[in-house]
C-alpha cells in the first residue's frame, strides 16, 4: 500500500517546488479514501517531508528566545500564513480569532498566499491593519519577510491544500509553528510544532498523537469557532410536516461521497419507501457524474424519481434555501463535512454522523458534541442507519430540532467566538512560554 501511494507522490517532470504541490494534492485526496489506515496517512506525510522538506530544515535553531526590542508585556506577534482568506471555509473559522484577539496579549499579522479580493477578504483586512500580500513572493522571500516582521508564532492554515506554504515553514521561519484549521491530517513537518485539535477528534486514549508529527494541542471550546454568513434565511418548517415524507440530503464535495456511502445512504432509503434524497454539489450538472450516482443508487434498489441532483449555486442565497427543502442531513465518511455540517445546523437541519477512526471521521461529532447533540453521532455504519431510521420515524421531533436549531448553535461553544479566542489567546502564550523555558534551559 505504502508503495503505491509513493509512486502517486512522485510523478517527476516538475520543477521541485511543482512537485511538491503536485505531492500535497495526492496526500490531500488519500483523506478522502476508506482504504487507506490513518498510519499509513500519517506515513505518507513523513515521507512527503523527507522528500521535499528536510533538504530545507535549518542546520541550526534561528528562533528567537526573546526580541531585544520587545518589552516583556508587549503582544505576542502570531503570524497567519493562508492562500484562502477569502470568500472561503478556511476564512469562516478565521475570521472570530482575528476579530477577538485580545491586543493587548496578541498582535496578529495575516500572509496572502491567495492574490484573490473579494468582500470577505477586504472584511478580514479591516480587522488586521498589518496584512502581507505574498501570493507573488517566492518561499525565500516570505521566509525573510516572516524573520523580518520578528513573528514570535506562525500558523499555518492550509495544511497540504492548494497554495499552501509548507516549505516556507520547514525554513523554520519563526520559533514556534503550529498548523490549525485548513487541514484534516499531520503536515508530516518536524519543525512544524503544534496541531490544533481538541478531545472529540483526536481522543488522547486511541493513542492517535502517532499519526502526527506535530504535538496535538487540545483546545478545551474545539478545534474550531464557526462564523455564520450574514443574512441567512429562516430555516422554516420541517419539509417532513406536508405528509409528504422524510428528505435527507447532503451539499458535500463529490470527494468525500465514497461508494460505500452511497450503499448506505440507499439502505436508509429502502427501508423508508416515502423518503426522499436530495444531493448537492460541484459537478452534479455532468452527466457522466449523475449517470454514475444515479446507476450506484438503482443497483441498491433506489428508482431515480427518489433522488435529486443538483449543481452548485450561483449566489449563497441559493445554495441555503436547499436547506430549507432538507429534513436530515447526511454526513459523509470517513471525511466529514465541516462547514456544511455547521450550515446544516445553523439552517435547522439535524446531522447524522459516524465517528471514525481519525480526525477527518469525527469532525462532525466534535461539532454535534458542542450542540448537546451526541447522539446524533454514531460509531459505525449499522448505528448510523439506525440513528437515520430513528430520528425519520418522529416527525415531531424533527420539527423540534427544527425550531430550535438555530438558537441552540449560536448560542453553544462553537459560536462563542470570545470564549475561544480566549482560549486560543492563552494556548499561543502557554507554548511561547515553553519555547523561551526550552530556549533558556
Amino acid at each position: 500500500m505504502l508503495r503505491a501511494m509513493n509512486h502517486e507522490l512522485d510523478s517527476g517532470g516538475l520543477s521541485s517546488r511543482d512537485q511538491a504541490a503536485a505531492d500535497s494534492a495526492a496526500l490531500c485526496r488519500l483523506n478522502y479514501r476508506p482504504d487507506v489506515s490513518p498510519a499509513e496517512i500519517a506515513q505518507a506525510h513523513r515521507d512527503w517531508a523527507r522528500r521535499h522538506a528536510a533538504p530545507l530544515y535549518p542546520t541550526r535553531p534561528n528562533g528567537r528566545t526573546a526580541d531585544p526590542e520587545r518589552p516583556a508585556d508587549a503582544p505576542l506577534r502570531v503570524g497567519y500564513v493562508s492562500g484562502d482568506l477569502r470568500r472561503h471555509p478556511v476564512a469562516l473559522f478565521v475570521e472570530p480569532i482575528l476579530r477577538c484577539h485580545d491586543r493587548a496579549q496578541i498582535q496578529p499579522l495575516c500572509y496572502d498566499s491567495g492574490g484573490e479580493r473579494d468582500d470577505l477578504n477586504d472584511h478580514l483586512r479591516s480587522l488586521v491593519p498589518d496584512w502581507r500580500d505574498a501570493a507573488a513572493w517566492s518561499d525565500q522571500q516570505l521566509f525573510e519577510r516572516i524573520l523580518a516582521d520578528r513573528i514570535g508564532i506562525l500558523v499555518d492554515l492550509a495544511g497540504h491544500t492548494p497554495r499552501n506554504r509548507l516549505l516556507v515553514f520547514a525554513r523554520r521561519a519563526a520559533p514556534v509553528q503550529v498548523t490549525a484549521i485548513g487541514y484534516v491530517a499531520t503536515t508530516g513537518l518536524e519543525t512544524m510544532d503544534y496541531r490544533l485539535t481538541d478531545l472529540v477528534c483526536d481522543p488522547p486514549e486511541t493513542q492517535g498523537d502517532n499519526h502526527y508529527s506535530e504535538t496535538l494541542w487540545r483546545l478545551g471550546p474545539g478545534f474550531n469557532c464557526y462564523a455564520p454568513p450574514r443574512g441567512l434565511p429562516d430555516p422554516g418548517p420541517a419539509p417532513c410536516l406536508g405528509g409528504t415524507g422524510v428528505t435527507f440530503g447532503s451539499l458535500n464535495n463529490l470527494d468525500k461521497i465514497s461508494d460505500q456511502v452511497l450503499d448506505i445512504w440507499a439502505s436508509i432509503l429502502r427501508a423508508l419507501p416515502s423518503a426522499r434524497l436530495i444531493m448537492k454539489t460541484k459537478g452534479l450538472g455532468e452527466p457522466a457524474i449523475r449517470e454514475r450516482l444515479l446507476a450506484r443508487f438503482a443497483a441498491g434498489g433506489i428508482e431515480t424519481g427518489r433522488l435529486e441532483l443538483l449543481d452548485w449555486s450561483a449566489t449563497l442565497a441559493e445554495h441555503f434555501e436547499i436547506y430549507r427543502r432538507i429534513d436530515i442531513a447526511l454526513d459523509p465518511f470517513p471525511y466529514n463535512g465541516t462547514t456544511t455540517t455547521c450550515e446544516s445546523l445553523i439552517m435547522g437541519v439535524p446531522m447524522i454522523a459516524l465517528r471514525g477512526d481519525r480526525h477527518a471521521a469525527r469532525v462532525s461529532a466534535s461539532i454535534l458534541a458542542r450542540l448537546g447533540l451526541e447522539g446524533l453521532s454514531a460509531p459505525d455504519a449499522p448505528g448510523y442507519i439506525g440513528r437515520a431510521l430513528g430520528l425519520a420515524s418522529r416527525p415531531d421531533a424533527i420539527a423540534k430540532l427544527r425550531q430550535g436549531l438555530r438558537r441552540r448553535v449560536v448560542t453553544s461553544p462553537l459560536c462563542d467566538a470570545a470564549g475561544y479566542t480566549r482560549s486560543l489567546d492563552a494556548a499561543y502564550r502557554e507554548m511561547w512560554e515553553t519555547h523561551q523555558q526550552a530556549a533558556a534551559a
